[in-house]
């Protein structure tokens, strides 16, 4: 069987914190650098963008028929 003297336990387990800790500081200065691209204008539970967008589709259908009768 395989056993891991005690010493080299204590350095993989700090390297390991050390290097997750490391890391999410990495995620989240990437973050402030790189923004996330989704529009933060709304909320995931709100409708206000499929309403706005239903909005715009009858404004453009509105527009089109003002066209054809003239």
């Amino acid at each position: 069987m395989f056993y891991i003297k005690a010493q080299q336990r204590v350095k993989f387990t700090q390297q390991l914190f050390t290097s997750t800790f490391a890391i999410c500081f990495l995620l989240v200065g990437a973050n402030s650098i790189l923004p996330c691209p989704v529009d933060s204008n709304y909320g995931n539970d709100s409708n206000e963008k499929f309403k706005k967008q239903q909005e715009i589709q009858k404004r453009k259908q509105q527009i089109q028929e003002q066209g054809r009768q003239v």
